[in-house]
């Protein structure tokens, strides 16, 4: 009886764990970077570095930002296993005052997209 339980139980722990090393995890080396005080109407760029720990390469297929003064590019887009990439992102200013903006990577295997913010 007890041989017939524990078959199920271990096939079903060896799928999840199968599954968790299937899903490519991006890590950040800062995820808010400060940009000081900018002058008005210049450009400030900054850059984060992501890293994929995972053993599965990831494709980053969208990059969402949350103002239109703010322009992303990430290199290169598919990101292989252990492999990091660069994510450039340059905000214009055209108010005065503090600020707070993020950029949005959405990857092929999350739906949940790996957040990044600026402020100054």
């Amino acid at each position: 009886m007890k041989r017939k339980i524990f078959f199920p139980i271990l096939m079903c722990m060896a799928l999840f764990v199968g599954t968790l090393d299937s899903f490519a995890q991006l890590t950040v080396d800062k995820k808010t970077q400060n940009l000081g005080t900018l002058q008005l109407y210049t450009e400030a760029t900054t850059n984060y570095r992501v890293k994929n720990t995972a053993n599965k390469a990831v494709t980053v297929t969208n990059i969402i930002t949350s103002s239109s003064q703010i322009k992303a590019t990430c290199l290169p887009m598919v990101i292989p296993a252990g492999g990091t990439a660069t994510v450039s992102v340059s905000y214009a200013t055209d108010l005065v005052g503090r600020f707070t903006h993020a950029v949005y990577l959405y990857t092929d295997n999350s739906d949940k997209p790996l957040t990044l913010q600026m402020k100054g």
